[in-house]
């Protein structure tokens, strides 16, 4: 699972390690679940530019 490998930076690094760490613990909603293209995408972006963002800042 993702959310284990020693990469995984955690569910408060930002809102894309966020969504990854909801969608590894169970659905977001009974009626949505991890969602598709669309929300990978979104999530895999937001992961990516936050971990650059805060690599440029030292932070």
């Amino acid at each position: 699972m993702i959310t284990e490998l020693p990469e995984f930076r955690g569910a408060g690094a930002g809102q894309g390690e966020e969504w990854l760490s909801k969608c590894a613990n169970g659905p977001l909603t009974a009626s949505e679940g991890v969602g598709g293209p669309t929300e990978w995408l979104r999530a895999g972006n937001l992961q990516h530019m936050t971990y650059v963002v805060r690599s440029l800042s030292g932070g």
